[in-house]
């Protein structure tokens, strides 16, 4: 019988696991929106500030290495679990916490919540979406990160402005903690629910036989680096639209910066209905090409656009090209990945994921200190590195290079 839910895509683990990632990906957007307004209104200066904010990626990014490696040897339940009330914890106090130490702590630990969470969501996830369905599953899946872009600053900023921080991170710490209550019922793997394709320690069935890399191999899966690096360049160009957009607007005088994350996240949710299927169908060319031209296109015209009604359509380019890319990029990381080393592969993407988005926040930054706020300069390397990924897919992915690539290593 749980063999054969199992075959539905809307099956509960997966109802469970969504709600799970949804709720750690909001709390994160709800912090990035107001920690800095929150030191800010302890006196803490700008410099220490940004501090916070990097201290957070690090954190989530160290923690990466080992994570997924974890949940595979120790199964997904258990770091569902553990991370949600690490992170919950770490929040529940922010708002009481005013020196500039313990709110460096409270970030990392909330850094190690947050990776733990995600990365064993992402990985249960794969594990109860059926194979015929991985692309359509995970773009489902990967909505919460459409979600949180929109809900997490509208719910943080509506606080903040009001100075009611203590009351903003005690609301975001129950919805975490809610993720714990939800943890306790993904127990999939105990039931034998995927019991032919998972071969975690509580599984009945047989394990599969395939050797543990040795050396950093093994928190690391090679299969799954071109798509994760790819991404990675991406994340790098995304974060000058999500950190440094806002003052871009306010220095053209462009009042829909608001409207433009909304726009965002809606063009992100929509297109995911319609590509999901196409990569199932058809593989990730017809897709992705397109997805990631389109965001070369938003930059490009973030040049030209600076009225307000003009400034919304890089918003749906950019939306769109994000919300093709995200699913089909992470599908493409853990396909052919044999089920004792998704973990280690979901870990991997997240990783160079967070990585992305900790050099993109000093790069972007560092550039227009040099630059003397030259947007310009900026908008068009963001859109020179989804260049370079474009490239790398073609690479790496594109049927005649890697027959020849095949070829040449015979």
């Amino acid at each position: 019988m749980e063999n054969t839910k199992m075959q539905r895509l809307w099956n509960k683990y997966f109802i469970l696991v969504l709600i799970i990632g949804t709720l750690a990906f909001v709390a994160t957007r709800i912090l990035d929106a107001t920690v800095t307004l929150y030191a800010d209104s302890l006196g803490i200066g700008t410099s220490f500030s940004g501090l916070i904010v990097t201290t957070f990626s690090i954190s989530a990014a160290l923690v990466r290495i080992i994570s997924g490696n974890l949940t595979d040897r120790f199964g997904r339940r258990i770091f569902l679990a553990t991370g949600s009330i690490l992170f919950a914890v770490s929040v529940f106090g922010l708002g009481a916490l005013t020196i500039l130490p313990a709110l460096l702590a409270a970030r990392v630990f909330q850094g190690m919540g947050f990776s733990t969470t995600t990365t064993a969501a992402g990985v249960a996830a794969v594990d109860v979406i059926p194979e015929h369905r991985m692309g359509e599953g995970l773009g489902f899946y990967s909505l919460s990160f459409a979600v949180s872009m929109a809900a997490g600053p509208m719910i943080g900023l509506a606080l903040a402005s009001k100075g009611q921080f203590r009351l903003l991170y005690t609301i975001t710490a129950i919805g975490l903690g809610a993720g714990f209550v939800l943890s306790l019922f993904v127990n999939y793997q105990k039931k034998g629910g995927i019991s032919n394709r998972f071969p975690g320690p509580a599984q009945d069935g047989p394990a599969e036989s395939i050797p543990t890399p040795g050396g950093i191999w093994k928190y690391f899966e090679r299969k799954a680096l071109p798509a994760s690096l790819m991404f990675m360049l991406f994340c790098i160009s995304l974060t000058c639209i999500v950190i440094y957009l806002p003052l871009y607007a306010k220095d053209y005088d462009i009042s829909s910066i608001s409207i433009f994350f909304l726009v965002e996240a809606f063009a992100m949710v929509l297109v995911r209905f319609i590509t999901a299927k196409v990569f199932d169908r058809h593989g990730p060319l017809p897709v992705l090409v397109p997805g990631l031209i389109l965001g070369i296109s938003a930059y490009l015209l973030l040049l030209v656009f600076k009225s307000d009604v003009l400034f919304l359509l890089p918003a749906i380019l950019i939306g769109t090209s994000l919300g093709i890319c995200q699913p089909i990029l992470n599908a493409l990381a853990i396909q052919d990945i044999p089920f004792s080393r998704r973990g280690t592969a979901s870990g991997t993407f997240f990783l160079l994921t967070d990585c992305g988005f900790a050099i993109g926040a000093s790069l972007w930054g560092v550039l227009l200190d040099l630059s003397n706020k030259s947007y310009t300069l900026m908008f068009l390397l963001a859109a020179a590195l989804i260049l370079l990924s474009l490239l790398l897919f073609l690479l790496f992915y594109w049927p005649p290079l890697v027959k020849m690539r095949q070829a040449l290593s015979r």
